[in-house]
């Protein structure tokens, strides 16, 4: 195995064993070294961030430094590319594959510094030869997949170095659940998206159904009306808000009350519900520590809070993020059931918690972009009469 197979995901192994490490009491090297070789290095694709993570790691041997310290000066600082972070794991190794958080115009930045080969206001901070081998075809993914899919996948144009191949002779680097630097060499074009998505590939139809026929070969006339309207809404967009009710008529009912938790997979061990004019507090205690989390009806509530929120691999070191900024709205679904919603801001993630009261009990549910509709289950609590 070579390191040109980390780059290209043919390391060989079968399955992936990247979530492995949620688990793994050892090094996750240790973790990665244990997972049986089934094909030839470089002879099979097989998406593998664990693998990504072993750059990371070899980086780190080498230099002596973790990978965002040693790209800093030599790549962040030279693009004006600031207040990022990257995970790290127990042994204090960015976790390479994931955990990198930037602006979005950042990772625009990054896309035209490759569209410009290396160069950065005139000076070539990496080879063009090195650039143009890192984003060329190394490996296809699906060879034997019918043509017919080949043709309406952006998962099937073939992989490089940590780089997908798309169609339309482009090329990207992509993130979970909707994270994209685009490279359009072709139109001298870089896009730039930050979202949460569960169809990746759909939401790259609608770039190729209705970007890519606006580039032109000529420059377009300046239209200050069209601008200034494109302008103003940016300036006001914003997630929109799922509003039912702002108020039960039940809530005097249950609201200040404690209900306790027995054992959960969610270590929730209790819960309370406040309401005050329009924002609900949310009191919680899990794993022996309390939160309390408020959102506004109808509308984001601005905060921080020390809850970690859904997260790829769980057993990342977060920490270097406390407190997170979060935005909270809710609203009540009918007499009973209330929804909060809580949007981490500096991820694309957000939990999303139901709560049903019932007589002296409540059922709570917790949902985020990685639960599936089958794995939905009420935590049962009991009022405390105390």
């Amino acid at each position: 195995m070579t390191v040109k197979d980390l780059l290209t995901m043919s390391v060989g192994m079968d399955p992936d064993p990247t979530f492995r490490v949620r688990g793994a009491n050892g090094s996750w090297e240790e973790t990665f070294f244990r997972t049986p070789v089934i094909n030839e290095p470089g002879s099979k694709f097989l998406y593998n961030s664990l693998a990504t993570y072993m750059l990371s790691s070899i980086v780190q041997k080498v230099t002596g430094e973790k990978i965002i310290d040693y790209l800093t000066p030599r790549l962040f600082d030279p693009l004006g590319i600031t207040g990022i972070d990257w995970e790290v794991n127990a042994q204090g190794v960015n976790t390479g594959g994931w955990g990198l958080r930037l602006k979005t115009e950042d990772i625009a930045k990054a896309g035209q510094f490759y569209l410009q080969k290396g160069k950065w206001h005139g000076k070539q901070l990496l080879p063009a030869e090195w650039i143009e081998e890192a984003t060329s075809i190394k490996i296809y993914q699906a060879p034997d997949a019918p043509q017919s899919k080949k043709d309406s996948s952006d998962w099937m144009q073939g992989y490089c170095y940590q780089f997908w191949r798309c169609r339309n002779n482009a090329y990207r680097g992509d993130g979970a659940y909707g994270q994209y630097m685009i490279v359009m060499p072709d139109l001298d074009a870089v896009l730039a998206i930050t979202s949460q998505t569960g169809d990746m590939q759909k939401e790259l139809n609608l770039v190729w159904k209705y970007l890519l026929p606006g580039f032109a070969e000529k420059k377009l006339h300046t239209n200050e009306e069209a601008l200034s309207k494109l302008q103003k809404r940016l300036e006001n967009l914003e997630l929109p808000v799922y509003y039912k009710m702002s108020s039960s008529p039940l809530e005097k009912e249950f609201t200040g009350k404690t209900y306790l938790f027995g054992s959960n997979d969610k270590q929730l061990q209790s819960l309370m519900l406040e309401i005050s004019d329009t924002i609900a507090s949310l009191h919680i205690r899990k794993a022996s520590t309390d939160y309390v989390l408020n959102f506004t009806a109808g509308k984001w509530h601005y905060d921080i809070t020390e809850l970690p929120g859904p997260n790829l691999v769980p057993n990342s070191n977060i920490d270097i993020l406390r407190p997170f900024k979060v935005a909270g709205s809710y609203t009540w679904l009918d007499n009973n059931s209330i929804e909060l919603t809580l949007r981490y801001i500096e991820s694309p993630h957000t939990e999303t918690i139901t709560c049903i009261f019932l007589n002296n009990k409540v059922g709570v549910s917790f949902k985020n972009i990685f639960t599936r509709e089958d794995d939905i289950k009420l935590i049962e609590g009991v009022l405390n009469d105390n």
